[in-house]
């Protein structure tokens, strides 16, 4: 896949590959509005993702035409202590299915580490006097 900048590639030029949806399991936030008027809020999982489409799992159907907008964890490397969420904003397209307009990637607060967190909780010890 072509990197985006945060644009879906056009339907012109896509192609066969790109219609492939590379399988992306993971708990999302969602609200769906028509319009200002808020719908629903809920959480789903995604099943699929490419580079113009999101397939996700839902209780019920989406109706078509609906703004959608979900928020799901990304990875991030190993090494940050960072976490890193993808914004993405589209439409409804039926049948579990989001058309993406846009998306961001947001930086999170800092995880928690098990490194630092012993530190905060090892009592302060004063060395003996020999």
């Amino acid at each position: 896949m072509k990197p985006t900048n945060g644009q879906p590639g056009s339907r012109m030029t896509r192609n066969r590959k790109q219609d492939a949806h590379y399988p992306v399991r993971v708990e999302a936030g969602y609200t769906l509005r028509q319009g200002r008027r808020l719908i629903e809020r809920g959480r789903v999982l995604t099943v699929g993702l490419n580079g113009t489409e999101l397939v996700v799992e839902s209780a019920k159907p989406w109706p078509s035409g609906l703004e959608v907008e979900l928020v799901l964890n990304w990875p991030a490397p190993a090494s940050s202590d960072k976490r890193i969420a993808v914004r993405i904003k589209g439409r409804t397209a039926g049948n579990q299915r989001v058309r993406i307009g846009r998306y961001d990637f947001d930086i999170l607060p800092e995880r928690t580490t098990a490194r630092a967190a012993s530190k905060e909780t090892l009592p302060h010890v004063t060395p003996l006097a020999s």
